[in-house]
């Protein structure tokens, strides 16, 4: 009875576990995530998609001298990419930029938006907003 009931509990355990992985652009394989040209493509695609239709979830935190960071998946139903997004003055991840991302890897991310910034030559794709994180 012990071994159905940890058994039980070990799949639930898995079935919550919402990892995503993402691989559609063209430009995976060919260019590391966060270079130029897959950051350039990322930016086409949000661009022509209205961003209250993407799921969103964290990839990762980074944390350096220019400011905090979400790595975000970005899915479509017909594409998907990972960015790097500037979190520095999002007063709405607040507690993810305290614990250092540490629990919210793989968190949804209801209504995240965020703003392309080319003016530099790059593209960086800065907070916008967000309606709440689904842990």
């Amino acid at each position: 009875m012990r071994l159905i009931a940890l058994f039980s509990v070990l799949l639930l355990l898995a079935c919550g576990c919402k990892r995503h992985s993402c691989h559609l652009l063209p430009e995976e394989g060919k260019h590391a995530h966060g270079s130029p040209p897959y950051t350039a493509a990322v930016a086409r695609h949000l661009a022509a998609t209205d961003q209250a239709t993407l799921d969103c979830y964290i990839a990762d935190y980074e944390e350096g001298s220019t400011g905090q960071y979400i790595w975000v998946d970005f899915h479509s139903s017909t594409w998907c990419a990972t960015a790097k997004a500037d979190i520095t003055n999002a007063d709405k991840l607040a507690h993810v930029k305290e614990l250092g991302g540490v629990s919210y890897i793989a968190a949804g991310l209801d209504g995240f938006r965020v703003t392309i910034d080319s003016s530099t030559g790059n593209y960086n794709f800065i907070f916008a907003d967000l309606d709440h994180i689904v842990d």
